[in-house]
């Protein structure tokens, strides 16, 4: 009897989690993994911090080293670009013109770069942060000490501002909004402006680049307010977008992203999806949530692989990501696309703190600065309504708080 073929289109972090899983759940059959890439699955987010400060190795960044695929009869087709997903004929089409015929699919081809479209955007010295080999470029140049220029104020822009300056650069952070503010709210946004300015890096709020200057490589950006920078480097961080193309015209739901049961099953029999790319329902919130972080791809891909297989519980998850800045260890969990207030408690002067976001009185989410553990424990309290005055009174510890 021939053996099932299960395909993963996308080789980052989901990929490697499910195809590690199928193995574990007891799938024998062939197992192909296909990536863009040169390199195998590795931690994106250390393109942004460690690997980007020259802490770590690429083979540090790895999933798994390269001989540990074929050691699980995985097989990896690296530098293969799908042309198509075509879920009629169930078959997975390459831009070769081969193709290879699947039992089941797991889409897990992440997210891909929005472009910032401006005159000057393809001047030397301007760099995008995507992929490790992205990561190796603008390392070796900031290992230059060059003049800094960022663009865009969310996790990737504040994380590449805060390693440029950690390894001695100067550094100026452009964005139309604060640091963070457009995830975690305004008075985040001022938090982090005042704590990347206290580090020595020149925030400007409330604008972008109009265009880049400069003949053999980049000299300067011309900002929309009329200022201009003087930068060597320019990273641009203006967020992704779901990369949907290997489905473009096949008969399944899309709608932010790929839209998936709480099993990760698509519209189509037979394909899965899974991490940025994925829009998924969630029993907990009874809504669709994409998310794009680390956490979200490496859990849902569990539960994709098991669905896979057979039966599987449902993805129901309380959403969860970090960000690591300086010596500020950021750690939210929770929900909170509106919000009607924030209770502090903790210092904010003194980056130890948490804040619960408050909805019709319940708590949605809880961020916490340099409290891990209490940021762990307070999960626990999503969905209640607590006395306010027990969520600000930093006397009272977290998991005494009755529910």
């Amino acid at each position: 009897m021939t053996k099932a073929t299960f395909a993963i289109v996308g080789a980052g972090v989901a990929a490697a989690t499910a195809a590690d899983t199928l193995r574990a759940g007891g799938f024998d059959g062939r197992l192909v993994m296909i990536g863009r890439e040169a390199d195998p699955p590795y931690n994106r987010p250390t393109l942004s911090k460690e690997r980007l400060r020259h802490e770590i190795s690429d083979q540090q960044t790895l999933m798994h080293p390269l001989e540990y695929y074929g050691s699980k009869e995985i097989e990896l087709l690296l530098e293969h670009e799908v042309r198509r997903v075509n879920v009629q004929e169930n078959a997975i089409e390459f831009s070769t013109g081969s193709a290879l015929a699947y039992d089941r699919v797991l889409i897990a081809t992440g997210g891909q770069l929005r472009y910032l479209t401006v005159p000057g955007g393809e001047t030397q010295g301007v760099y995008y942060l995507r992929s490790l080999r992205d990561c190796r470029c603008l390392s070796d140049a900031l290992g230059q000490r060059p003049r800094v220029l960022v663009v865009g104020t969310g996790f990737i822009g504040c994380e590449v501002a805060a390693s440029a300056r950690t390894v001695g650069c100067d550094v100026t952070l452009v964005g139309n909004s604060a640091p963070l503010a457009h995830a975690l709210g305004a008075e985040f946004g001022d938090l982090y402006a005042h704590y990347h300015r206290a580090q020595g890096v020149e925030v400007r709020i409330g604008t972008s680049v109009e265009r880049f200057e400069g003949t053999d490589r980049l000299k300067r950006a011309v900002l929309l307010d009329g200022t201009r920078v003087e930068c060597d480097v320019a990273v641009i961080g203006v967020g992704v977008a779901p990369a949907l193309e290997v489905l473009r015209n096949q008969p399944v739901s899309i709608e932010n992203g790929i839209l998936v049961d709480e099993f990760c099953q698509t519209s189509a029999p037979r394909v899965f999806a899974v991490g940025d790319v994925a829009c998924s329902w969630n029993p907990r919130y009874a809504t669709r949530i994409r998310v794009e972080h680390f956490d979200n791809a490496q859990n849902q891909a569990m539960v994709a692989a098991k669905a896979m297989l057979g039966p599987a519980e449902a993805y129901n998850p309380i959403p969860s990501f970090w960000s690591n800045q300086y010596s500020y260890n950021l750690q939210y969990r929770g929900y909170a696309p509106a919000w009607d207030s924030l209770a502090f408690r903790g210092n904010t002067r003194d980056a130890s703190f948490s804040a619960f976001y408050l909805k019709g009185g319940a708590i949605a989410a809880v961020c916490s600065l340099n409290r891990y553990k209490e940021n762990y424990t307070a999960q626990r309290l999503i969905g209640k309504h607590i006395e306010r005055r027990l969520l600000e009174d930093d006397r009272i510890n977290v998991k005494e708080i009755e529910v």
